[in-house]
C-alpha cells in the first residue's frame, strides 16, 4: 500500500485539489463528528462533521486517500 494522499474536494466532486495532512487537521480542529457511514464497494469510511464539511477515507491498494469536502455554502 502505497502513502496517503490527501486531497479536498468541492461537494459536486467537479474540482479537486491536492492538500497536506496538516491542512486536513487544521480543518477538523473544532469540529464533531455527527454520524459515521461506510462504503460496500471499496473500503470506505465517511465522517460527517458538525459544521457540514465531511471527511471521506478511501483505502485501495493503489493509493490511499483522505478527501476533505467543506461545509456548502448556503
Amino acid at each position: 500500500m502505497g502513502r496517503f494522499r490527501y486531497l479536498t474536494k468541492s461537494r459536486d466532486e467537479k474540482m479537486s485539489g491536492v492538500v497536506s495532512s496538516d491542512f486536513i487537521a487544521r480543518a477538523l480542529l473544532g469540529r464533531s463528528i455527527q454520524s459515521v457511514s461506510t462504503g460496500e464497494e471499496t473500503l470506505l469510511l465517511q465522517l460527517n462533521l458538525s459544521d457540514g464539511g465531511s471527511v471521506r477515507i478511501k483505502i485501495t491498494p493503489e493509493s490511499p486517500e483522505v478527501h476533505y469536502y467543506s461545509p456548502s455554502s448556503k
